[in-house]
């Protein structure tokens, strides 16, 4: 009998802990979802860890449109030459919002204020690094992780027309619903039935 009530006892504390752990997952994921949506610049500096998609072809092969790329944080020091990191860049230099571009280091340089500076480049053996800097405050961290392809689900979402489309099969299928299961008449009230009865049987 004592034996029973230890395994049971200790099944139960499993249950709990499993239980708090996947509660403690789901807690985190919307956590990362809420900070990522309304505050991004901070969920690499709260988690150690933020992903991107990419949007472009210039990493391709190595990354290509639609993928989801993991990011690390590290100290800009430890960054060398042929790494990949993602950063903030406003390229097309008009002051609009910063991007957040994924690039290999080309190379790496400090100032007279201890401050780094980093040359990047897209993929290719015989490419010009490109025309910005990037500053050490502008890093966001280093790749370390790719998700193929699940990046254009993400950018259908975001699309006008994705998320029209969505709405217009929502529709659709509620429709369908109601065609196949049509609202069932009301029955007549059992009183109006009497009522009926009585007045034929007095005739």
């Amino acid at each position: 009998m004592k034996n029973f009530w230890k395994i049971n006892f200790k099944d139960i504390i499993l249950k709990t802990i499993s239980k708090g752990t996947t509660l403690s997952i789901i807690f985190t994921v919307l956590l990362y979802m809420a900070i990522n949506f309304f505050f991004p610049k901070l969920v690499i500096k709260i988690f150690g860890y933020q992903h991107f998609v990419i949007t472009s072809t210039s990493m391709h092969p190595v990354l290509q449109y639609g993928d989801i790329v993991i990011v690390k944080r590290t100290n800009v020091s430890k960054i060398q030459e042929g790494m990949i990191i993602s950063f903030y860049q406003d390229i097309r230099f008009d002051g609009s919002q910063k991007e957040v571009i994924t690039h290999y280091v080309h190379s790496k340089t400090i100032d007279a204020n201890n401050k780094y500076h980093f040359k990047t480049k897209r993929y290719g053996e015989k490419v010009n690094p490109d025309s910005w800097k990037v500053l050490e405050e502008e890093v966001i961290g280093i790749y370390c992780a790719r998700i193929p392809k699940l990046g254009k689900t993400i950018l259908f979402f975001r699309h006008p027309l994705g998320l029209r489309i969505i709405l217009i099969d929502i529709i659709i299928i509620y429709l369908i619903v109601l065609i196949l299961n049509p609202p069932k008449e009301e029955p007549q009230k059992q009183s109006n039935t009497k009522k009926l009865s009585f007045q034929s049987s007095s005739k």
